[in-house]
């Protein structure tokens, strides 16, 4: 294995090949602009893996972010939406508030621990 290559490497990866990818086929008319695709939320950072993304569960216009540092090393994951954060919460498994987090507009930036899952609520 290349040397550059990092065990969250490989867990995403994983991930990417563990997934079915949803299809959908389009009738394009000749000449059309085709838009180039938008992401609601991307979540970025070295060694930074996704565990879950979901609805809160008693909040309205909030989302759980679980993600996981798969090194030894302390690294900072980048989450970003589409649409400005209102609040962000570090939460527990129970979808409980352990503490605020500081969001710039549409970017939280959280540092992780290594080997450390987080769990975050953003309020959109």
């Amino acid at each position: 294995i290349d040397k550059e290559i990092e065990y969250g490497d490989l867990l995403k990866v994983q991930d990417d090949l563990a997934v079915k990818p949803l299809t959908n086929f389009l009738t394009v008319k000749k000449g059309s602009k085709i838009e180039e695709p938008v992401s609601l939320l991307k979540i970025e950072g070295k060694n930074v893996c996704t565990s879950i993304i979901k609805k809160a569960e008693n909040i309205e216009n909030a989302v759980i972010i679980r993600v996981f540092n798969a090194s030894r090393e302390k690294t900072v994951a980048k989450i970003s939406t589409e649409s400005d954060i209102k609040k962000a919460e570090l939460v527990n498994l129970n979808e409980e508030k352990i503490k605020e987090i500081p969001a710039n507009k549409n970017l939280l930036e959280a540092e992780i621990s290594p080997w450390k899952i987080q769990t975050y609520m953003l309020y959109i």
